[in-house]
């Protein structure tokens, strides 16, 4: 037994020197090999100028680096034909992933090409880069090409920077948004034998930024993704990185106020501006102004200046007349033009961080502030940049009925300070009525909808005298829709969403009492909720410079959209996310 054990290792030693041996060995082959396949650097510049048209070529020879569609399925000699069916089927899985598809398809590039250049002055290099493209075989084959500075404006015309084969997007520099006249520009031109499918989705201009979004579906993109979004991005030397690259956060991450709550340690303000009398204090010479910078003729502008300036007014109460006073300040209320020229005035009033949104309708005006990490920095900054042009406009602020709505639904918030306006605080409010619907700060609609029912009640007496009128159904219907539905179903898609069971039962408890009344049978609550999503949907699909078109994308089929991420049934029952399931549920 000891003998047998001795000859084992005894064997056991020999392996082991064999084994040192052939590790010298390979080790000496391995080192004079890459000896021999070292190169230096001007060799390998020489290399490039020499072979630069048929290296790639001569690399699509090797089956393993190039992995074409024709080596990776060529055909294996023999087998069963059970198992060449197996082979030919769809793979799924990893073997289908996005990776395994790109690797079989190398001449189909997942990403665009991009060319980008600082051309300081683009109209006076238009000749230079038309010969680079020509000369050049990366520019000519670049799919998407960038150039900052442009240096645009009006006066040059859209054909004179125009490149054959590409289509064209370009952002000029705003003096109003930016504070300066000169400089800056953004243009963005797209290869048409990349891509014939582009939009502009955004452009923007500050003293911090400018950027320019264009949406591409390219020719080809790998299933997974159905568009790409090219932003092109200029930061001048001057301007405040930190806020820069906030405004351009916040153009990326779009959202709306229930999207921004999903997130954590966020909450949204909400101030509610009152202004005092303001359609009477519109300086017309200032309205002119910037109407002159809007491009309006200077022949309309003249008739307005005429129609605004000495108008003669005076007060009548039965026979007895007022004084005249000639009015030289303010637009005519009543007057259909009114609410238009209002809006033309306060085209300029525009938020300065990207974090912020200033929504206005005729007079009424909305800043709301969407706040991360307790950083109300750009809220406050843009209350005060709007307190000062009113003050430069020439429009009175009515603190005392400015309103102010948070929505925080943090569990350990820290009690929100009252924001400011010239000294003097802006109270702060549970519940506010915008535009005819009441808005709470838990945003629910139990308030609002109490509110459409007690009115609605108050109808449904009208409706019952009618009745005893004896007028006939039809005109009992007719009624029914434009004194009552108007008001059960006004701005249904924002709030009906979201309603509780109760309250949806108190709006068609409403529905089922005119219907007895009017003998007649009358459509529900959440079929005119159904139908007013959808035709709103459609609306936005149709009109591309919508602001939220860009939330109903098409799948690669085409017939179904793309459904948006929630993370909270209040943001899943909200109108956009509701709108895209009702469209493919439609379709």
């Amino acid at each position: 037994m000891a003998a047998r054990e001795q000859r084992e290792a005894q064997c056991l030693s020999r392996i082991c020197y064999l084994a040192v041996f052939y590790l010298l060995l390979t080790g000496l082959f391995i080192q004079n090999c890459c000896a021999l396949l070292t190169y230096s650097r001007q060799e390998i510049l020489d290399i490039w100028t020499h072979n630069s048209n048929s290296f790639i070529a001569d690399l699509r020879l090797i089956p393993e680096i190039s992995r074409t569609p024709e080596a990776a399925h060529s055909p294996r000699p023999g087998g069963s034909a059970r198992r060449r069916r197996r082979e030919r089927k769809q793979r799924r899985g990893r073997r289908g992933g996005l990776r395994a598809k790109l690797k079989l398809t190398p001449h189909r590039l997942p990403l665009p090409s991009i060319f980008l250049a600082n051309v300081r002055s683009l109209a006076n290099k238009m000749d230079e880069i038309r010969l680079s493209i020509t000369n050049n075989r990366r520019i000519m084959d670049s799919n998407v090409m960038f150039f900052t500075e442009t240096w645009l404006n009006n006066s040059c015309p859209d054909n004179a920077i125009e490149l054959a084969g590409r289509h064209t997007h370009q952002a000029d520099r705003l003096a109003d948004n930016s504070g300066k006249t000169r400089g800056g520009g953004l243009c963005i031109y797209i290869n048409n034998a990349w891509c014939m499918n582009s939009t502009t989705t955004e452009s923007h201009c500050s003293p911090n930024a400018e950027f320019l979004m264009v949406k591409c579906r390219p020719y080809y993109l790998p299933r997974e993704l159905t568009s790409i979004i090219l932003t092109a991005v200029y930061i001048p030397p001057d301007a405040n990185a930190r806020l820069a690259m906030k405004e351009l956060s916040a153009a990326i991450n779009k959202h709306s106020v229930l999207s921004h709550l999903d997130n954590n340690n966020t909450y949204a303000r909400m101030l509610f501006i009152d202004f005092s009398s303001a359609f009477n204090t519109i300086h017309p010479s200032q309205l002119i102004r910037k109407l002159t910078d809007l491009g309006i003729s200077s022949l309309i502008c003249k008739w307005l200046l005429d129609f605004l300036t000495k108008r003669p007014q005076h007060v009548r109460l039965d026979n007895r007349c007022s004084s005249t006073i000639t009015m030289n300040t303010g637009v005519p209320q009543g007057c259909v033009m009114s609410p238009f020229l209002y809006s033309l005035f306060t085209h300029d009033c525009r938020p300065a961080d990207g974090s912020n949104t200033i929504i206005k309708f005729a007079d009424d005006t909305t800043v709301i502030g969407l706040i991360s990490d307790n950083d109300e920095a750009a809220y406050r900054e843009e209350v005060d940049r709007l307190a000062e042009w009113c003050d430069t406009n020439n429009l009175l602020l009515n603190t005392e009925k400015t309103k102010e709505l948070i929505v925080d639904y943090r569990r350990n918030a820290d009690p929100h300070p009252p924001i400011h306006i010239k000294g003097t605080a802006v109270e702060h409010v549970s519940s506010f009525k915008f535009l005819g619907v009441h808005i709470s700060e838990d945003l629910t609609w139990t308030t609002n909808c109490s509110k459409l029912v007690k009115k609605a009640h108050q109808r449904l007496f009208f409706l019952r005298t009618l009745r005893k009128n004896h007028l006939s159904s039809d005109i009992l219907v007719n009624f029914y829709r434009c004194t009552i539905e108007s008001i059960l179903t006004n701005c249904i898609t924002v709030w009906y969403g979201n309603c509780s069971a109760s309250d949806r039962k108190a709006l068609q408890r409403v529905v089922k009492t005119a219907q007895r009344i009017a003998g007649a049978p009358l459509p529900a609550i959440k079929d005119i909720y159904r139908k007013r999503c959808l035709k709103r949907a459609g609306k936005i699909i149709k009109d591309p410079s919508h602001p939220s078109h860009g939330l109903f994308t098409l799948l690669p089929s085409g017939r179904r959209y793309r459904s948006l991420r929630t993370k909270t049934t209040r943001y899943r029952n909200s109108f956009f996310p509701t709108a895209v399931r009702l469209l493919n549920s439609a379709s």
